[in-house]
């Protein structure tokens, strides 16, 4: 029996559900951006939010979108130091307090990938 990583599982899974997006994670702590057709990505998320490896899952936003962000990718990864992605995280937790439009998040989420990236 050989050992398959759950990444490889998950993206796989993905391209058969026709979800895209990236996880971008550091120090134990992740940001994650799920596209696609809404049943497939709420079924995703539901599985997320009953893995027991999960913990303290907020959905920031929901958003109906004309094309996909992340379309090249069944499920991107972007290292990032614990710094990097706690500094988003609070970005994102202001926005999705002070309640922004969802466009407004989804822009702010191509910034914080696109500054991970550099």
């Amino acid at each position: 029996m050989s050992f398959v990583p759950s990444s490889m599982v998950s993206r796989a899974n993905n391209l058969k559900q026709d979800i895209t997006g990236v996880l971008c994670s550091g120090g134990g702590y992740f940001i994650q951006v799920i596209e696609g057709p809404q049943k497939a990505v709420l079924s995703s998320y539901l599985k997320i939010l009953d893995d027991p490896r999960h913990s303290d899952c907020l959905l920031i936003a929901m958003v109906p979108l004309k094309e996909r962000n992340f379309n090249n990718w069944s499920m991107g990864h972007i290292q990032a130091s614990e710094d990097q992605i706690l500094e988003r995280r609070n970005l994102l937790m202001s926005y999705w307090q002070s309640q922004v439009k969802n466009t407004e998040i989804v822009s702010l989420m191509k910034k914080l990938v696109q500054l991970i990236r550099e």
